[in-house]
């Protein structure tokens, strides 16, 4: 996997323009697309419907800020997201991170992933 960041895109300024990028880009149009923007920064599928590809990640206020969480968690998921933020940045908050909570893993201490393997902790995901 990887990621490849563009940033102060010329004529790339709103969802609508995303999506038209989007649909140009043939391989990614059947992929599932995590969108967010500044004023709607936390994780959840229950953002708004832009344009047939993006989609808000929620319409949380914009000082929220979303924790690391894992787009990799659902089996099916596709290995092509893409994020896009646009928007007035807030004065406080919304701080937003992308992780790779597959490597936060692999880095973990293996006393610690043993333990949580042994008390039965899992991940659940309820929509």
């Amino acid at each position: 996997y990887g990621a490849i960041y563009f940033t102060s895109v010329p004529e790339l300024h709103t969802p609508q323009d995303l999506a038209m990028l989007m649909r140009s880009l043939k391989s990614m149009t059947s992929t599932f697309l995590l969108v967010t923007s500044v004023s709607s920064l936390l994780p959840s599928f229950a953002g708004t419907k832009l344009s047939d590809v993006v989609r808000t990640a929620s319409d949380e206020p914009p000082e929220y800020a979303i924790e690391p969480h894992s787009e990799y968690h659902t089996a099916g998921l596709p290995h092509k997201i893409a994020l896009f933020a646009h928007g007035q940045v807030p004065d406080y908050g919304g701080e937003w991170m992308v992780v790779d909570t597959r490597r936060v893993m692999e880095e973990l201490d293996k006393a610690v992933v043993r333990k949580f393997d042994e008390l039965g902790a899992c991940y659940k995901v309820f929509y």
